[in-house]
């Protein structure tokens, strides 16, 4: 079955900056379009027939709905519809046996003490309240690979790591979702509490700075491999060929920034992106973080030009693009590879932003 969301959150508000976080962290491994917030779609469920709309969506439009639960959730009469949609799920599912599959669609997690009214009465709900947000994303996506497996669709297999602050500003996992993604000042540092730094992180912000001081696509380059999980260079990699990238990226940008919107969007995005991109597929051992970090420098760099890349809905066709672009950037023998641009010109392109 096709369905419009991988994952549906259901949450009581005092409890929104919390689950904001985990939609972010999920956004960037899923897209955000494949996930359901509430803010995110105020305006398509705000009205009299809410708890209709609701139930489409948790009932009929999301593979894995998350409902967090809190004594607060069964208080508020937001929360009230949404726990009314759910509870059609729940009914659902409640006499499926053990090894029926569907059981998997609905996964609870408790935030709070106390309990909502007929919630679950015989299931284990995990405890994640002293959880970091993005430990409870990687749960959630592990609940959602494995009923892929189990239904045999394609497994996402996500590594979510922590997110890295910048200069006190807002998480950049959370900016790049709200559409605001800008470049930082090169010589960010990172927050004391985010994961160890790898000496070739620190060794090629200092080679960027020195080179690159005002480029408008190493700011972006540094932004995702900063929030990248664990990437190991490629043996023998030379920077110096991902800053010729860049500095290629910089100068189409140069060329189409003030214009974009108004001209061939597609073709603007692949010629800013594919340079940067082949560079930074080509610096690290393939691995699944490796091709998410190109995708989200995808992403990046069509913010920066006021665009917005449209990705397919359906799971596996995603995957498909998504493999074909870095499997193309790898392979590539010139940052100007012809098949990685026909790779990016193929995408739908929405803008100006």
């Amino acid at each position: 079955m096709r369905y419009r969301f991988e994952i549906a959150l259901s949450f009581a508000g005092e409890n929104r900056e919390l689950i904001r976080q985990i939609a972010a962290i999920l956004a960037t491994a899923l897209t955000p379009k494949r996930i359901f917030f509430d803010e995110w779609y105020e305006t398509e469920i705000a009205g009299h027939d809410a708890q209709i709309i609701l139930q489409q969506i948790y009932c009929e439009q999301s593979r894995v709905v998350v409902p967090f639960i809190s004594k607060r959730y069964n208080e508020k009469p937001w929360t009230q519809d949404e726990w009314r949609a759910i509870q059609t799920l729940e009914r659902q599912l409640r006499d499926a046996a053990s090894g029926n599959v569907k059981r998997l669609r609905l996964f609870p997690l408790r935030v709070e003490d106390g309990d909502v009214d007929g919630a679950f009465p015989t299931a284990i709900i995990p405890d994640v309240r002293h959880r970091p947000a993005h430990i409870t994303a990687q749960s959630i996506l592990k609940r959602l690979d494995l009923y892929r497996q189990r239904t045999r669709l394609k497994p996402w297999n996500v590594a979510i790591t922590d997110s890295t602050k910048v200069d006190g500003e807002e998480d950049a996992v959370l900016k790049a979702v709200a559409g605001r993604t800008w470049p930082f000042a090169l010589d960010a540092k990172e927050d004391e509490t985010s994961r160890p730094r790898h000496s070739w992180l620190t060794e090629l912000e200092a080679i960027l700075s020195r080179q690159l001081h005002k480029s408008v696509i190493a700011p972006l380059v540094l932004t995702e491999l900063r929030g990248a999980g664990d990437l190991q260079p490629t043996s023998g990699y030379d920077w110096f060929t991902l800053i010729t990238g860049i500095r290629a990226s910089d100068e189409y940008f140069v060329r189409v920034a003030t214009s974009a919107g108004d001209r061939d969007w597609q073709r603007d995005v692949a010629q800013v992106a594919t340079p940067t991109i082949v560079g930074v597929a080509q610096a690290f051992e393939r691995s699944f973080e490796a091709q998410s970090n190109v995708i989200r420098l995808c992403n990046a760099i069509a913010e920066r030009l006021r665009l917005e890349i449209d990705w397919p809905d359906d799971a596996d066709e995603y995957n498909d693009v998504v493999n074909s672009i870095y499997e193309a950037c790898r392979s590539a023998t010139s940052h100007g590879s012809d098949e990685v641009l026909m790779e990016l010109k193929g995408l739908r392109v929405i803008g100006p932003r």
